[in-house]
């Protein structure tokens, strides 16, 4: 008598516990490195002939989709992200240059360009690249207690946990040391 499939949380659980699941689980779009770019998106959407409307980007620095629930449930995802909104300080703004650059500055001030028909956004530009000890305490930092970073999100969290029997991944972003690279440049960030 074969035994009843795990659900996707069980078997992300049973891994994360260095014991075997029914199968390897899968993540696609559970977080900010196990998505798609918007261009292999859709190619991959016709593809598999599933109809959907222009791509929405989901992170513009990277330029990933948003993943329609047809893909992830064909593909059998095991994860679900969960997501922080951007603080109320904050809104994207694409600017255009005359070279045909399109440029955005995010909350930490770091300008990251892409190229006419590129992939994804370079980091052009890092506020603190050179900066002193002094230039650190007129930095503006980002508010990290930002109420509208966290709004709706325990809700978020309870929807999906209670709404899937998929694994609920927490996805904030970027590494810590990425992070203190875009903001220094890399070569600051490298050499101290």
């Amino acid at each position: 008598m074969s035994q009843k499939p795990m659900t996707s949380r069980e078997r992300v659980m049973r891994a994360l516990n260095h014991r075997e699941p029914d199968r390897i689980p899968r993540d696609f779009g559970g977080t900010f490195t196990t998505t798609i770019h918007v261009g292999a998106y859709t190619r991959l959407m016709n593809f598999l002939g599933i109809e959907a409307g222009p791509a929405m980007i989901d992170n513009y620095q990277v330029r990933t989709a948003v993943l329609d629930p047809r893909l992830v449930e064909r593909i059998g995802t095991d994860c679900v992200a969960l997501k922080t909104k951007p603080p109320t300080t904050w809104k994207l703004e694409l600017v255009t240059d005359e070279k045909g650059y399109e440029h955005q500055k995010d909350e930490w001030g770091v300008d990251r360009a892409c190229p006419p028909g590129g992939y994804y956004y370079d980091v052009v530009s890092s506020p603190l690249a050179g900066a002193t000890l002094k230039d650190l305490d007129q930095f503006p930092w980002p508010d990290p207690n930002d109420a509208g970073r966290y709004e709706g999100l325990e809700e978020r969290a309870k929807g999906l946990y209670e709404g899937t029997d998929k694994c609920v991944v927490l996805s904030v972003g970027t590494s810590m040391f990425a992070q203190i690279a875009f903001l220094m440049g890399w070569e600051d960030f490298l050499l101290n």
